[in-house]
């Protein structure tokens, strides 16, 4: 039973292997073998975010063994989750993982990934995050079992992309996928898939992004899964200068459980920089106050505070306001929270403008948008970007889409209606055609495109 409950865990079946493990662990006389039931079962509640779950099977699996792996794994449990249900208590499961004797690589990465954890999500800290977590790196090819190294590559991931590293971050997610993969562990397969949308989505490949979307659609196996889904397809659309549907993706509450608090919090963050974006300034300023009422993460604090510069570049007194959004900004930076901010600068693009009026700030700005290859977004912002980025650029597919219609004379408004899509992200589409092919007109994007073609 406890094999067959390992099995349906590392397929993403963690309901199951939470009953199997749960029922192989009464009906084990010896003790050890419950405990690693109980583990097994631990693992499950956490990926099903059942609190009470996670926390009582890690204590019996505590009670019940005398070897310190088994113990340090189930305090592992209990400390991801008092990150994920923010109680306060991470710290102090943290200081009880280093008191641990005689550890072995395994168990240090462990710590490596705690401490990185509570560095990004509770500290805000992306740039300490990454630090530690690179430094743990190190150990991965002496670790065995591929969870611990699967989990491990997520949180780093996750880190390169809030610091904006989005070609970094692809690495690992290959690393990631292909350790996963080997070992049948599906449900990290889909996680890995989240960050790699993500990171597609930073680089505006959308194309990209949106068939890793699809295909996590048809195989989404947990509700947090499905949410990172629809926040992901949120950012998407943002990317793509479709505020509207953007907003209509994040709206309203999550049904049920399954979802951690800092994602809750992250999706009433988004909602607030969609809705500051739009002009909606009061209920922007709702859905801040509701997003840090639920979480105190990264997440939901800081697309919050890119929401209230938003809103005060739109309607403050500058001598109010200056001061305010200066300290921010600079916030924003010193901590290394980068994604927040070029997805603000996306959905906002008069907040890079404002930013970009700062000698220090523009300096930063310009190499965060360089790395986003929002090109568009740093020249309209007044910044020097460089022009080889563009020099390598292909359309995407929705892009090629809309090539061959313009190609053929059809309007934005004909392309929006063929491709249904909105007419303002028909335009947003055409204007990165132009960009990446170098023309000003349709006739000389037809031309340079046959050119390149031929």
């Amino acid at each position: 039973m406890l094999a067959e409950a390992e099995v349906s865990a590392r397929e993403g079946q963690d309901a199951q292997a939470k009953t199997i493990a749960e029922q192989a662990a009464e009906l084990s006389a010896a003790s050890e073998l419950a405990a690693r039931a109980h583990l097994v079962a631990a693992r499950a509640a956490h990926m099903l975010c059942d609190d009470a779950g996670t926390l009582a099977n890690a204590a019996r699996a505590i009670a019940l063994t005398r070897l310190s792996h088994i113990r340090i794994q189930a305090r592992r449990f209990e400390l991801m989750n008092a990150v994920e249900s923010e109680n306060g208590r991470a710290r102090d499961l943290l200081a009880l993982l280093r008191n641990e004797r005689h550890r072995t690589p395994e168990q240090t990465l462990l710590l490596s990934q705690a401490t990185g954890l509570i560095a990004l999500l509770a500290d805000g800290d992306v740039r300490q995050a990454v630090r530690e977590l690179e430094s743990g790196r190190a150990l991965l090819h002496h670790v065995a079992d591929p969870i611990h190294r699967t989990a491990f590559l997520n949180v780093l991931a996750t880190a390169l992309l809030w610091f904006a590293e989005y070609e970094r971050a692809l690495q690992v997610i290959i690393l990631q996928i292909d350790d996963a993969s080997a070992a049948g562990l599906d449900f990290a397969v889909e996680h890995a898939l989240t960050a790699q949308a993500g990171a597609h989505i930073g680089l505006r490949q959308l194309g990209a992004a949106q068939r890793i979307l699809n295909d996590l659609e048809s195989r989404a196996s947990s509700a947090f899964i499905s949410n990172e889904i629809h926040l992901l397809g949120a950012r998407l659309r943002a990317a793509a200068g479709d505020l509207e549907r953007a907003e209509i993706l994040v709206r309203g509450s999550v049904v049920g459980g399954g979802i951690t608090q800092s994602a809750r919090g992250e999706r009433l963050g988004l909602r607030a920089l969609y809705l500051a974006a739009k002009g909606d300034l009061s209920a922007a300023r709702l859905a801040i106050r509701a997003g840090r009422q639920t979480s105190t993460y990264l997440q939901a604090q800081s697309f919050g505070d890119l929401a209230l510069a938003i809103i005060d570049l739109q309607e403050g007194d500058e001598s109010e306001f200056q001061q305010r959004n200066h300290d921010r900004i600079a916030r924003v930076l010193k901590l290394g929270q980068l994604d927040p901010l070029v997805h603000a600068c996306r959905a906002y693009p008069p907040l890079a403008r404002w930013a970009a009026s700062d000698e220090v700030f523009a300096h930063e700005l310009t190499k965060v948008l360089a790395g986003s290859r929002d090109v568009a977004v740093g020249r309209a912002a007044g910044l020097k970007m460089p022009r080889e980025l563009r020099k390598t650029e292909v359309l995407s597919n929705r892009e090629n889409e809309v090539y061959e219609l313009l190609a053929q004379g059809r309007s934005n408004g004909e392309i929006a209606k063929t491709l249904f899509i909105s007419e303002s992200t028909t335009k947003v589409h055409v204007r990165h055609i132009f960009e990446k092919l170098k023309v000003h007109s349709r006739a000389e994007a037809a031309a340079a495109k046959v050119r390149t073609d031929t």
